[in-house]
């Protein structure tokens, strides 16, 4: 019922004019003009927000707000005890297994194969293994509720492949629309991979990939998006390279325009290496899909994994992201290929107006382009406060500032306390409102000029300019106490724990930021709900 809903209401909307008629003709009852259900139905289009992808979203503090109106206007006299938002709001319901299905999860053990050398899809760590397709495969396992899974990591694809082919336990990652193998099927579609374009930070951003015409590009030759790319855009005069670390030597020394190459892998070599001079420039449309590669006579396995990808929401995938990914890009814009655009027109007048609007529009699609580039490199997805780079950013200025004017600041660290027994027991959706809420409520407590952001996780930061260290516990007191007494709509009390520090006079970014992780964590060893101050 509720995916019909939405289909029906989609169509309508899609098709304004049809609907209308039908009405018109066959519904009327209220006796409108034709123009007037077109108007009605496009205002109504505009409200549903269907163009932002949030057609049919329920938000929980909406209905709230309606309960409070219906109050104060009597008409719910009737009720002594208002009922919950959350009453009122469908939620796709837990997979209710078969006893075939329900006795595989519970005997079957199941194995991640891992390439052991793909950051940031698979990094290994002091014996740890971290990485986007770990995340992923942990949060299917849970809604699976699969008890024994192993995570192994490989180095050659063919042996890898071999084995699932030989064992139907065994899955690994694929990056690919279609089936590569015979003996292997393909899951449904867990996260889209875009392809970004790097180029030095002196280049101007590709917002057409016709930029790139005869230009020396470096592609993995190995890659299985490089053939597709190959094929659509001859016009671009690819290099072929061994691995991505030999297309940013070329690109460091020259040799190349650019490179290409899966976006989150970008990301994580510009931050990881420090490669200051270089910037994600474009993407091209092409977007490459993140399966699971099943052995084909594993049917009840591949419809497992595809029910759970289907359960996987937007804001766990938000989550994912926002540990991985951090665009890196510098402000420029190119005032030089403007003047080659416009200069030559200059020769006939006729011409003048039409390019004069043409490049303005160019230019304010640019800016677009790179405000909104600016906004995710800088904010939290989920929380839409400031993320770790930027918060980074922040407090490398402020050292800076406060050594060279002598000037006074304070840090303010706090994380949520047994966040995970939220997760746990109440769902990752209500975690994530828990994060909102609580953000929301620090961001309307402090002062305009102070900087908040979240550090990871449930860990939050606030930087408080001109702020000495007694003033900063004492904000830190105030903000305990509102949390404490704030109703996150749960059936348990939040509390955070606090650690307070001050800019000392030899401090750095990284023994200011040791320091108030240092007094975080001594309040979470001794019983939490607390503040230390060092």
């Amino acid at each position: 019922m509720y995916e019909a809903t939405l289909k029906g209401w989609k169509y309508a909307f899609n098709h304004i004019q049809e609907s209308a008629q039908l009405i018109f003709e066959k519904y009327n009852t209220q006796n409108k003009s034709l123009d007037a259900l077109i108007y009605e139905a496009n205002i109504l289009k505009r409200l549903s927000k269907i163009d932002e992808g949030l057609l049919g979203n329920i938000n929980k503090k909406k209905i709230e707000e309606i309960q409070r109106l219906y109050t104060l206007l009597g008409f719910a006299k009737k009720y002594t005890k208002m009922p919950k938002a959350e009453e009122f709001v469908y939620k796709i319901p837990k997979t209710i297994y078969s006893l075939k299905e329900s006795d595989y999860i519970k005997n079957k053990e199941l194995t991640l194969l891992s390439n052991q050398n793909f950051p940031p899809f698979t990094m290994i760590s002091s014996e740890k293994v971290t990485g986007i397709e770990i995340d992923y495969w942990k949060l299917i396992v849970k809604k699976l509720d699969i008890k024994n899974s192993n995570i192994k990591t490989f180095a050659n694809l063919n042996e890898a492949l071999k084995t699932i082919e030989e064992n139907d336990s065994y899955v690994k990652y694929a990056f690919s629309k279609k089936d590569l193998n015979k003996n292997i099927v393909l899951s449904d579609s867990i996260a889209e991979i875009k392809l970004g374009i790097v180029t030095l930070t002196d280049k101007p951003y590709i917002s057409d990939i016709i930029q790139l015409k005869a230009k020396r590009v470096a592609v993995p030759k190995y890659a299985l998006f490089y053939k597709k790319l190959k094929k659509k855009h001859p016009e671009i005069n690819f290099v072929e390279v061994e691995d991505i670390n030999e297309s940013f030597d070329l690109l460091k020394e020259g040799s190349v325009y650019a490179l290409v190459n899966k976006m989150p892998t970008l990301n994580y070599m510009i931050s990881n290496r420090n490669l200051e001079n270089m910037k994600i420039a474009g993407s091209f449309d092409e977007k490459f899909d993140m399966r699971l590669s099943v052995n084909k006579d594993n049917k009840l396995l591949l419809e497992l994994l595809n029910s759970a990808i289907s359960k996987i929401s937007e804001e766990q995938r938000d989550l994912i992201n926002s540990k991985y990914y951090s665009i890196i890009f510098e402000d420029h814009i190119d005032y030089e290929g403007i003047y080659k655009i416009v200069l030559p027109l200059l020769i006939i007048l006729i011409f003048i107006i039409r390019s004069n609007r043409l490049m303005n529009k160019e230019i304010k699609r640019r800016k677009e382009v790179e405000k909104e580039l600016k906004k995710v490199a800088n904010v939290d997805s989920l929380t839409k406060i400031y993320n770790r780079r930027k918060i980074n950013s922040i407090i490398k200025n402020e050292v800076n500032r406060a050594k060279r004017y002598d000037r006074n600041f304070s840090i303010i660290f706090f994380d949520i306390d047994n966040f995970k027994l939220i997760n746990d027991n109440l769902g990752h959706s209500v975690g994530d409102d828990v994060l909102i809420n609580l953000s929301d409520l620090i961001k309307n407590s402090i002062r305009k000029t102070d900087y908040f952001g979240r550090w990871g996780g449930e860990e939050f930061i606030i930087i408080l300019p001109e702020t000495n260290r007694k003033s900063a516990e004492n904000i830190a007191y105030l903000l305990k106490d509102k949390i404490n007494k704030n109703d996150f709509n749960i059936p348990r009390t939040v509390t955070c724990s606090f650690g307070v520090t001050q800019f000392e006079e030899n401090d750095n970014e990284d023994t200011i930021l040791t320091r108030v992780d240092k007094a975080l964590y001594h309040v979470k060893r001794n019983g939490k709900n607390n503040i230390k101050v060092l």
